[in-house]
C-alpha cells in the first residue's frame, strides 16, 4: 500500500508545496515575504524540513511554470480573484499531489540511499524517516527503509544519529564488528579497520558484536554472536574480533564533536588518533613504522581543534614518550 512516510502528514506536504510555490512568484515583495516564512517554518522541526525536502523533490519534477502559474500569490491576494483563483489552487495542489503520489509514495523497502564524504569534509543529511545523519569525513554509509525496519551499514568512517522515534521499525546500524538497535535516540558509530565504537548522547541503544555482518538485508551474515549489552547516555563501548569491551563513560557533549570542528579521544591508541586526524587533513600525519606496535600501546586523551593540527603535534611529545619530526616534506611520529 502506498503511503506517506509516518513522519510526514499530508496536510504539512500540502503546506510546504504551497511556501514553495509562493516563494518563486508573484512580486518580488511577495517573494522575499514567502522565503522567510519558509526558512522560519522550516526550522520550527525535523518533520517540517522532511516535508520541505520531499516537496521541493516534487515540486523540481512537475511542471512547475504552470504551477507557479496558479499558487504563487499570497493568500490575501489570492482571496480577491474568488473562487475561480481559489479551484486553480486547488487544481494547481492537485498536480503536485498526483505527481508525488505516482512517482515518490513508494513501499518502504523501495527507498534506499547512499551517502559518503570526501577527506575533509562534513556532511549533515536528513533521511526519508525523519532522521537526521551527520557524516565525518572519509564515511561511506548506505540506508534502507523497510515497512518493518530501518537499517544503515557503515562500511567506513563515523556518523551521528539524530533517529526519529518509531516503535513500529526499530532502527539498525550495522558495521563489519557489529550492529546497533534502537528505536529513538542520538549517537554515534564509528568503523574501522579493526573495530568499531559506539557512543551514547542521549537514550538507550543495544549493541551487539558481530563479526562479518548481522544478516541484514545489505550485510549477509556469515558468523553470528549473542554478545550483547545496552548502552545510555553517556556510555561508550568498542567491538571487534574479540567481541564487546567494558563500558566507558563519557561526556554525551562530545558526542559527534567533529561536527563543531573538534576532535575527541578518550584514551585511543595513538595510531588510531593519527589515522583519524589524517581523515580531516589534507597535510597528513605518518608513522615512523618500526614503531608501530609501541605506538599503538599508547594512549591519548584529550579534545583538539580539526583547524589546528600543528597544536596537536605539539602537544604529543608532552604527554607521550614521542617524538615528531620533519623529513622531506613528511611530518611523521615515532617512539621517543
Amino acid at each position: 500500500m502506498l503511503s506517506l512516510p509516518q513522519d510526514v502528514p499530508p496536510a504539512l506536504l500540502e503546506h510546504a508545496l504551497i511556501l514553495l510555490a509562493r516563494q518563486q512568484g508573484g512580486t518580488p515583495a511577495a517573494a522575499r515575504k514567502a522565503e522567510a516564512e519558509l526558512a522560519r517554518w522550516r526550522n520550527e522541526s525535523a518533520q517540517h524540513e522532511l516535508a520541505f525536502q520531499l516537496a521541493q523533490e516534487a515540486w523540481a519534477q512537475t511542471e512547475a511554470p504552470g504551477l507557479r502559474e496558479h499558487i504563487a500569490l499570497p493568500r490575501a491576494e489570492a482571496a480577491k480573484d474568488g473562487q475561480g483563483r481559489r479551484r486553480a489552487l486547488t487544481a494547481a495542489l492537485g498536480v503536485s499531489a498526483l505527481f508525488f503520489t505516482s512517482h515518490w509514495l513508494r513501499p518502504w523497502s523501495d527507498r534506499t540511499q547512499s551517502f559518503a564524504t570526501a577527506r575533509g569534509q562534513i556532511r549533515s543529511e536528513m533521511m526519508a524517516d525523519g532522521t537526521r545523519v551527520d557524516l565525518g569525513a572519509l564515511t561511506s554509509l548506505t540506508v534502507r527503509l523497510a515497512a518493518d525496519a530501518r537499517e544503515v551499514v557503515l562500511d567506513q568512517g563515523e556518523a551521528r544519529f539524530s533517529v526519529a522515534g518509531d516503535v513500529n521499525r526499530p532502527f539498525l546500524v550495522h558495521t563489519r564488528w557489529g550492529s546497533v538497535r534502537v528505536v529513538g535516540t542520538e549517537f554515534s558509530v564509528r568503523t574501522a579497520a579493526d573495530a568499531t565504537y559506539v557512543e551514547v548522547a542521549e537514550g538507550l541503544v543495544r549493541v551487539q558484536a558481530d563479526w562479518q555482518g548481522t544478516g541484514s538485508a545489505l550485510a549477509p551474515a556469515q558468523t553470528r554472536s549473542v554478545d550483547s549489552v545496552e548502552l545510555g547516555r553517556g556510555d561508550a563501548i568498542r567491538m571487534d574480533r574479540g567481541g564487546l569491551g567494558v563500558v566507558a563513560r563519557i561526556d554525551p557533549a562530545n558526542v559527534g564533536a567533529w561536527r563543531n570542528g573538534w576532535l575527541v579521544f578518550d584514551g585511543d591508541n595513538l595510531v588510531s588518533a593519527v589515522q583519524r586526524w589524517n581523515d580531516y587533513t589534507s597535510a597528513s600525519i605518518g608513522i615512523v613504522e618500526e614503531d608501530r606496535a609501541v605506538l599503538q600501546r599508547l594512549r591519548i586523551t584529550g579534545g583538539f581543534s580539526i583547524n589546528d593540527r600543528d597544536a596537536f603535534l605539539k602537544s604529543l611529545p608532552r604527554i607521550l614518550p614521542v617524538r615528531v619530526a620533519v623529513r622531506d616534506g613528511q611530518t611523521r611520529v615515532g617512539r621517543r
